[in-house]
């Protein structure tokens, strides 16, 4: 081991290691963050299977899709993309329900849920089943139909995936009192004298729009990863490697000190091993992490 101590080579090899793990290959990580913010890492399908899939894990039903409210998604999404705004009412006053009204989507319920900045759907569905407002659009057992529309925007200081998710019921079907009147009599032997019995016509219930006044203008920040699952994979490993070598490289200054003695140059040398260790452990490999809202 005499000539790894040799002019301090072996100290010096070892913090160049660390500034090109811990800091070159972190930037090179960020760099590739940026650069898949133009990709798109879903899409609205994946959004409609983690949606159901939490909906379903509870016992509730699964939500069609809707071409109609998908269409209504897609709109506010470039609406919030060209005048730069994320809220569900517009700078202008455009409401949420603008977009499913002027689509002629006749519904008794609706709801929306926004998000930007995250990578993955299950992070995107997961942060919003972590806020109570929003989650009670996910969860809405009334709900019967679902719409998503995805695509990446910079919208002021946040930047990522844009995500608009549009729930509704459609109204009721009322069958008109004439054709009730005609499958009634229709059933009604002939000739009779027993009274008809009209049924009642069930009115459709009154418009309910589930998004509430506190999660229209308060958008709720979450620090989310800003690198691929797969990549951080790949770092937690890289790091962990790292780390084990640290650590041995520590263990092997210890016991030459055990064995030579606590000489000046090698009590500093094992100090030195310690702090590449420390370091190794507290800076981690590609910890990048972006801001992501929900409203």
């Amino acid at each position: 081991m005499g000539f790894l101590w040799k002019n301090n080579k072996f100290l010096f090899y070892n913090l160049i290691a660390l500034v090109f793990i811990k800091a070159v290959f972190s930037y090179s990580g960020l760099q590739f963050a940026n650069l898949i913010d133009s990709i798109a890492a879903f899409g609205k399908e994946d959004i409609i299977i983690q949606t159901n899939t939490l909906r379903q894990t509870l016992g509730l039903g699964g939500l069609r899709e809707s071409v109609v409210l998908n269409i209504a998604a897609a709109q506010k999404l470039q609406d919030m993309i060209q005048n730069q705004y994320f809220a569900h009412t517009s700078p202008a006053g455009v409401s949420p329900w603008h977009w499913i009204e002027v689509n002629k989507y006749d519904y008794s319920r609706a709801g929306e849920n926004l998000a930007i900045g995250f990578l993955t759907a299950k992070d995107t569905v997961d942060a919003w089943a972590n806020s109570p407002s929003h989650r009670a659009n996910l969860l809405n057992a009334d709900y019967k139909e679902i719409g998503i529309a995805v695509a990446p925007a910079k919208i002021q200081n946040s930047q990522g995936y844009l995500v608009v998710q549009l729930f509704g019921t459609p109204q009721p079907v009322v069958i008109p009192v004439a054709s009730q009147l005609k499958q009634v009599a229709q059933t009604i032997p002939s000739p009779t004298l027993t009274p008809v019995i009209i049924p009642a016509i069930i009115l459709p219930s009154p418009v309910v729009q589930s998004t509430t006044e506190e999660s229209m203008e308060k958008p709720v920040i979450s620090q989310v990863s800003g690198i691929s699952p797969q990549l951080s994979k790949v770092a937690n490993t890289f790091n962990t490697a790292f780390i084990l070598y640290a650590l041995i490289t520590f263990l092997v200054s210890l016991v030459i000190v055990a064995f030579y003695g606590l000489k000046r140059g090698l009590v500093i040398r094992t100090a030195a091993s310690f702090a590449i260790l420390l370091l190794a452990i507290v800076v981690p490999v590609l910890q990048i992490t972006r801001t992501a809202l929900i409203i």
